[in-house]
């Protein structure tokens, strides 16, 4: 059995877990052979995975391009604030299916593959017939980008707004779905988790839901990591005092937020407080802490005694740090199967750490260490692992008994042997492959000493989901401007169709076929927005893709902007604004020209759609030509101002959100060619917090808390004016306000302004507040007014548009127009009727359920199924009501 084990760096966590996972198989007589792009010991018999024919100007230029300008510029420069963790893209990538060495194993068992395998060089392996197993070290291979998701669970379904970055070339979208056409589901592939907690992660994603998963536990070479004999002695040697308590902390780089290194310092400061009396009590010595790893800053001004080890890369010298500790400190928020809480309990030394990912997998409570309950914030954390450090030292300290349980569990689940033959069975099952002479390891070695280097060209192909606009568009502009200062144009034109993969050849399937275009609004949060029933369609009726489309000009070439008054004159007055939308209209076109859609829909049709509807009876379609349909969410007021009213006819059908928004359009278009369709709500994300709120008249002590959301539409001088009243009246109230910077402007001390908060920030707004106010201007749906339902809220609002569509009296009120007075007063009244409060925010809340995502994405089933057979379709509160 050969098997060669891949990697991009031999350094780091995942690195050198792959590193012992070759020795692993070594040390049961399989044929094992270690590759990594970087950071390699060719003396170690590691071979150096280099890539060929970057001396060419266009290849190497166009690695350039990928690596410096889309990686690390594009990319890097839209990372958001939410997750300092690496986010990657798999490009550039590497040709490895072209390695005759690699294919001549029979397993390729991948490591961390970022910029190694791209989606089409996982495609490219399978199709040669090889068997892959891919260990997980995080989320990375089936995500949009990132390597920890930060409690975003949108891997499980698509990778749409990504919270770690501000993509408006729809770059996660694409490499997410590149990702599942190239590997989700592919026969021949599969997934190894060392925990079991990642294993059951990557069965609930979309990509590999369909892949066979298992769950084997890194190695460990157990005769490096080991208690030290000479423990007292070094401890002595480094200053540590008979009776000191001595706790280890330490990673690969101790600056990722998700490390939990600032939890931690607010820990060891309180404890450093606390140690005099915790120290008498338990007759301990001084607290001294050891830290290794890059970043040993992030603990300054912790207060405690530190020895600083820096960067560790020798694995004798790291058994040796952990082996003098009385514990080691795991305080992550996010982790797969810690290679420091392995190393740590081989060497005897028990682990304090939280009961999140893997972590509870390896340290048994009260046996091999202690284990921290988990919280939402970072105070909460550290008092959490306050505890278990506090319940260590008074209880588990110098326990012989612990550090013995330790060893001795590592010994039985995670040695070479143990781990090599789970690989060793798992191999043999995926492929099969019958025995054969196997070459001995010391033979091995010797030719990979010999060879050093494993040589594989570059691969840039992009599939059809990384080339749709606009992250096509986007990356191919990058790709020409970082050639075109160099090379001839036939040379850049060269480089440009290295970047298209060959068009798969296409599979019967017999699914409705739906090209989504949408906008891309920024606003909008992961859970909210007019897509999002997208992702209830069911999958086994429905093959969807997805344009989105970024407001503004930024793919808009020049001569266009000459096109806007044309298009505007012509009656497009929204559409003529958005350059964007201008050119997806030419992508969209090209790629039903090429892809056979039997709907195409428009989901902002306000500005976007207006081209489309009129050409396609010119096209050439890759069938017949596709339905159209668009859903309109603004009021008839601003639709005047939008609508071209003859192209409006130009689409096959309408979805309006309420019933004066149908009243309007349906006067164009007819009743049979639109269908109301409500705006839906995620009442899984928004809800009630999970303590109860409490009903009570308001008094100084405990105001009454009211909260409005959002910006477009919204009458916030009538909500400045109420408040004044209120405020006037002494009555007493505090309101929350989350919308754009300058908006609103007030003196109020009632009154806080939130801006650019994340969606849990948001959805803790509405869980503490006791009442949504939010005055509009007009409206047909509304994003605030649904979330405050969800969670519970009794609305107070304007009665105008679609508000009374969804807020009925039984959960809220509803005033004219511009009457701060009314809203005023309707404050006082309901604040000071706790128990009509109590029975409105119950039925709020069963207002919401009945306008779930889910239901919406029934109504829009039926809609297609009948637009595709071009019958009439049945509108929502049919679809509501069967």
């Amino acid at each position: 059995m050969r098997v060669v084990h891949i990697t991009h760096s031999a350094e780091g966590g995942a690195g050198r877990a792959a590193w012992r996972s070759h020795e692993a198989c070594l040390s049961v007589g399989m044929e094992s052979l270690y590759v990594a792009a970087t950071d390699v010991d060719p003396e170690s018999g590691q071979l150096k995975l280099s890539v060929s024919g970057l001396s060419d100007k266009v290849e190497g230029g166009l690695w350039k391009a990928m690596d410096q300008r889309f990686q690390w510029g594009h990319v890097n420069e839209s990372r958001t604030s939410a997750s300092n963790s690496l986010f990657s893209v798999p490009y550039p990538a590497v040709d490895l299916a072209s390695s005759e060495l690699i294919r001549s194993c029979d397993v390729i068992n991948f490591h961390w593959m970022s910029w190694i395998a791209s989606p089409r060089t996982v495609r490219l392996l399978l199709e040669a017939g090889k068997k892959v197993v891919w260990t997980l070290h995080d989320f990375w291979p089936m995500t949009g980008g990132c390597h920890y998701p930060s409690l975003c669970a949108q891997y499980k379904e698509t990778c749409r707004k990504c919270p770690q970055l501000d993509d408006s070339w729809s770059v996660v979208q694409g490499a997410f779905n590149e990702r599942l056409a190239e590997y989700g589901g592919a026969a021949g592939l599969t997934v190894l988790s060392p925990s079991q907690w990642l294993a059951d992660r990557a069965s609930e994603s979309r990509i590999f839901q369909r892949n066979r998963v298992v769950s084997i536990p890194n190695a460990i070479d157990l005769e490096v990591f080991k208690p030290q004999a000479d423990r007292d002695e070094l401890r002595a040697a480094l200053g540590v005092r008979p009776r000191d308590v001595v706790l280890v902390f330490g990673n690969y780089d101790n600056g990722e937020t998700r490390k939990g290194g600032v939890a931690l310092r607010m820990a060891l400061k309180a404890l450093s407080e606390e140690w005099e009396t915790v120290a008498r009590k338990g007759n301990l010595g001084r607290l001294v802490l050891a830290v290794f790893g890059r970043a040993g800053g992030i603990l300054d001004g912790a207060d405690v005694a530190t020895i600083p080890f820096g960067e560790v890369k020798d694995d004798a010298r790291l058994a040796s740090i952990l082996g003098i500790s009385d514990a080691y400190l795991h305080p992550a928020s996010e982790d797969n199967y810690p290679n420091t809480i392995l190393e740590s309990l081989a060497c005897g030394t028990p682990v304090i750490g939280f009961d999140v990912g893997g972590v509870p997998e390896m340290v048994k409570q009260d046996v091999t260490g202690q284990i921290a309950p988990d919280a939402e914030t970072a105070a909460g954390r550290s008092a959490n692992f306050l505890a278990a450090i506090k319940r260590f030292v008074t209880e588990n300290y110098g326990s012989v008994e612990m550090r013995s349980a330790a060893r001795a569990q590592i010994q039985t689940t995670n040695s070479y042997k143990t781990i090599g033959e789970r690989y060793e069975e798992l191999y043999r099952e995926i492929t099969g492959a019958p025995e054969r002479e196997t070459l001995s390891a010391a033979t091995v070695a010797r030719g990979m000493r010999l060879l050093q280097t494993l040589s594989a060209p570059p691969l840039f192909e992009l599939g059809e989901n990384m080339r749709r606009f606009p992250l096509g568009l986007g990356l191919g502009r990058l790709v020409e401007e970082s050639l075109d200062a160099k090379l001839p144009r036939a040379e850049v034109e060269r480089g440009l169709k290295l970047l298209r993969a060959p068009k798969r050849p296409s599979v019967v399937d017999e699914r409705t076929r739906i090209l989504v275009v949408r906008t891309l609004h920024r606003h909008h949060s992961s859970h909210s927005g007019p897509h999002q029933f997208l992702r209830h369609l069911p999958r086994d009726r429905f093959a969807v893709t997805e344009i989105v489309t970024p407001i503004g000009d930024e793919f808009a070439p020049a001569g266009v902007q000459a096109m806007k008054p044309m298009i505007r004159d012509a009656g497009a007055r929204g559409f003529s604004n958005q350059g964007n939308a201008m050119i997806a209209e030419l992508a969209i076109a090209r790629e039903i020209q090429r892809t056979y859609y039997d709907i195409v829909h428009y989901i902002d049709g306000d500005i976007a759609g207006w081209i489309l509807p009129t050409a396609l009876k010119n096209l050439r379609t890759a069938g017949p030509p596709p339905a159209v349909m668009a859903t309109l969410h603004q009021p008839e007021d601003i639709l005047r101002g939008l609508l071209s009213y003859r192209r409006l006819r130009g689409f096959d059908h309408i979805v309006t959100l309420c019933e004066s928004q149908d009243d309007f359009v349906s006067s164009y278009m007819g009743r049979s060619d639109t269908t109301i369709i409500p705006h839906g709500i995620d009442v899984d994300f928004f809800r009630p917090a999970l303590a109860a709120r409490a009903f009570q008249a308001p008094t100084p002590e405990a105001p009454l808390k009211l909260v409005a959301v959002g910006q477009w539409l919204r009458d916030y001088d009538t909500l400045i004016e109420a408040a004044e009243q209120l405020s006037l009246r002494q009555f007493p109230f505090t309101l929350n306000i989350v919308t754009s910077p300058n908006v609103v402007s007030t003196r109020l001390p009632q009154v806080t302004v939130h801006s650019g908060i994340d969606d849990d920030t948001l959805l803790a707004l509405y869980q503490q507040a006791d009442m949504l106010c939010l005055p509009l201007t007009d409206a047909t749906a509304n994003n605030a007014v649904l979330e405050g339902l969800a969670c519970g809220l009794p609305v107070i609002s304007t009665d105008i548009g679609g508000v009374p569509d969804c807020v009925t009296p039984a959960c809220g009120l509803l005033a004219p127009l511009r009457n701060a007075s009314r809203i005023a007063n309707d404050v006082r009244q309901l604040g000071n009727d706790p128990d009509r409060r109590r029975k409105m925010s119950v039925a709020a809340r069963a207002r919401a359920t009945e306008m779930t995502w889910s239901r919406i994405a029934e109504a829009h089933a039926d809609l297609y199924t009948r637009l595709a057979g071009r019958t009439p379709a049945r509108p929502f509160a049919q679809v509501s009501e069967t």
